[in-house]
């Protein structure tokens, strides 16, 4: 009985094999031929050729816009240098040995282009690099065309309703240290043009 078992159990396997070999046949026989080293060869190159000229359009492109945005910036620097330029021609003023306080009157900040003065410790300072703190509707215009010191000192404006007026009393040692340290800030950032001019009594 086992035997006969054995015998019908390698019928079936035998029929099984025979039975996928056709397919195994087909399928054998739609698979492309091997293609030659050349052949596989040729691509490989083509391919190496298409991703190297790929990455050098890329760098060239890169290099390119980098340039191109580069001189765009040089030129844009070039012309913000000459506008500042031409704007520090028209604030300079010629320096002159001393000020009368007439004298800073005049450039007071009306003259938003023109030179600004303003008086510090007995210096004279163009301040038109900080227009905009004191030319008219700036916050410091109260300082511009006049001797500043009292203000400097006391770290008030004499235009702001929220400090008493000045009581003219000579300045105090923290007063006059706070003076000095505006005249130190003003000569780092501003030109000296002269010296001010203090009426005689």
């Amino acid at each position: 009985m086992h035997r006969r078992r054995t015998a019908l159990a390698a019928l079936a396997v035998a029929a099984t094999v025979s039975g996928l070999a056709p397919a195994l046949r087909v399928s054998r026989a739609r698979r492309p031929p091997p293609r030659s080293t050349t052949a596989v060869r040729a691509d490989l190159l083509f391919a190496a050729e298409v991703v190297t000229g790929t990455a050098l359009a890329g760098m060239m492109y890169t290099v390119l816009t980098e340039g191109k945005d580069t001189e765009e910036a040089a030129k844009r620097k070039a012309e913000e240098a000459a506008r500042l330029e031409l704007r520090r021609m028209r604030a300079s003023i010629e320096p002159k040995d001393s000020w009368t306080a007439a004298e800073l009157a005049a450039y007071d900040g009306t003259d938003y282009d023109g030179p600004i003065l303003l008086g510090a410790d007995g210096l004279v300072f163009n301040v038109w690099k900080g227009r905009h703190f004191y030319a008219p509707d700036g916050p410091y215009h109260a300082m511009a065309g006049k001797d500043a010191s009292r203000q400097l000192a006391k770290n008030r404006l004499d235009d702001d309703e929220d400090y008493p007026e000045d009581d003219g009393k000579p300045l105090t040692l923290a007063e006059e240290a706070a003076l000095q340290a505006w005249v130190f800030s003003f000569k780092t950032k501003y030109d000296v043009v002269g010296k001010l001019e203090y009426a005689k009594d």
